[in-house]
C-alpha cells in the first residue's frame, strides 16, 4: 500500500479543520485572498484541491497594491494555478 504524499496529508488535515469549524457550512461560493505569498499561495493550492469536496465554487481576490509583488505578478499567478 502506497503512503500518503505529504501535501495529500496537508489536505486532509485541512479538510477536517474546515469541517471541524463548520468555516464553508452552507456556502456555494468561497473568496480566498491571495497576496502573492507562500502561505496565501499554499492555501489557494489546498483549497482549489478541496472544492469539490467541500461543494464550493474559489474567487480569487488579491490586494491592490502588495509591497513585495507587482499586481500583475499576482493576477497571472492565479491564473496560472486555476489552469
Amino acid at each position: 500500500m502506497k503512503e500518503p504524499e505529504h501535501q495529500e496529508l496537508l489536505a486532509l488535515r485541512v479538510l477536517n479543520f474546515i469541517r471541524e469549524h463548520h468555516l464553508v457550512s452552507g456556502r456555494r461560493r468561497l473568496v480566498v485572498a491571495v497576496s502573492g505569498g507562500q502561505d496565501s499561495v499554499c492555501l489557494l493550492h489546498l483549497l482549489v484541491e478541496l472544492q469539490g469536496e467541500l461543494k464550493v465554487k474559489l474567487h480569487v481576490a488579491h490586494p491592490d497594491s502588495p509591497s513585495y509583488l507587482r499586481q500583475e505578478s499576482i493576477a497571472y499567478l492565479t491564473r496560472r494555478l486555476f489552469q
